[in-house]
């Protein structure tokens, strides 16, 4: 005569007191077996010993979901965050952001002022132009701001790292010894005498000596000669015969060794190299010609809508067309009364 079956699931049956006291009494291993073998699917009833997933020890692994339950995106190791920006740090203070912006404006003049001298022979009405506008663009929160600020801060460390040149390669000791006012200082500083000088087998070999390479200061000067060369208008000559003279000069000097004309024109030779070097890491850090290349493209897309709207090539074209013919008639006419003459 015990209890009749109701027909209750086994899962809700409570257990006799013997197997309470069991269970009570289980090691840790079978409560985890019991527990391992328990499917939550498939019952309507958490069991006591269920452990739940949780997420303390994964500090390493960032989950895909905020805590809104939205997707977070994706995020791009090579990208750098606008504070970390050197335009954004170096205008961070009052004073950064002033230097940077009369920086621009320094830019924009000084670029006026020798297109406006290569155009049209008058370099004040478009330095004023380009000096305002750049100001200006520097308020601006668009790829056109970022070129003016970055051309201002471009300026600004091509001047601090101007004197770090000038102190590396000094031109002052070869110019006293150059004038008889003071002694020698071979450049670069080679062990041995004088005849055993070879600027082109030069090796740092103590700390503090400093950088040089012979190839590129002889290329830098034979440039240099070139260009101030060019620029002598002489009677008679032609300014490509000014510029080879200029080069091939400048060229000797550098090559010279045992005088300190020689010291000078490689220490100036050198400096142009550091100059440039300067410039090339100074675009790496404010990736200069990128945003020129970014705003040259907009400015010349807004260019060719324009053309596309109003036909302003085609204009330019006739007028062009128009002039050539004007003169192509008077030209002919003059011939005609000249031979009727």
């Amino acid at each position: 005569g015990g209890r009749p079956d109701l027909g209750r699931p086994d899962r809700d049956r409570r257990p006799p007191d013997d197997e309470d006291d069991a269970s009570t009494t289980s090691t840790p291993k079978n409560t985890a077996a019991a527990t391992a073998s328990v499917n939550i699917v498939n019952t309507e009833k958490t069991p006591i010993h269920y452990r739940f997933q949780s997420n303390e020890g994964d500090d390493d692994e960032e989950s895909d979901y905020d805590d809104d339950g939205r997707r977070r995106r994706r995020r791009n190791e090579n990208s750098e965050s606008p504070r970390k920006d050197a335009v954004t740090q170096y205008m961070s203070t009052k004073r950064g952001s002033v230097s940077v912006r009369m920086s621009s404006a320094f830019v924009g003049f000084s670029m006026g002022g020798f297109l406006g001298k290569s155009i049209m022979n008058n370099p004040k009405p478009l330095s004023q132009i380009l000096c305002i506008l750049f100001f200006l663009m520097g308020f601006l929160r668009n790829d056109y701001g970022e070129l003016s600020r970055a051309l201002g801060l471009a300026l600004i460390l091509t001047i601090r790292r101007t004197t770090n040149v000038r102190k590396r390669y000094p031109t002052a000791p070869h110019l006293k010894a150059l004038l008889r006012a003071g002694q020698r200082k071979p450049f670069p500083p080679l062990d041995g005498d004088d005849e055993k000088e070879n600027p082109w087998r030069y090796q740092p070999v103590y700390n503090d000596d400093p950088d040089f390479r012979m190839p590129y200061a002889l290329i830098a000067m034979v440039l240099v000669g070139s260009i101030a060369g060019g620029n002598i208008h002489l009677p008679l000559f032609p300014a490509w015969i000014g510029g080879i003279g200029g080069a091939a000069l400048l060229a000797f000097l550098t090559v010279s060794t045992g005088s300190s004309r020689g010291d000078l024109a490689r220490a100036m030779g050198m400096r142009v190299v550091s100059l440039a070097e300067e410039a090339l890491n100074i675009n790496k850090d404010l990736r200069v010609f990128r945003k020129v290349g970014t705003v040259s493209g907009l400015i010349f897309d807004k260019i060719l809508i324009i053309d596309r709207k109003h036909r302003v090539k085609d204009r330019i074209i006739q007028g062009f067309t128009w002039i050539y013919d004007k003169a192509s008639n008077t030209a002919a006419q003059v011939q005609a009364d000249i031979k009727e003459q």
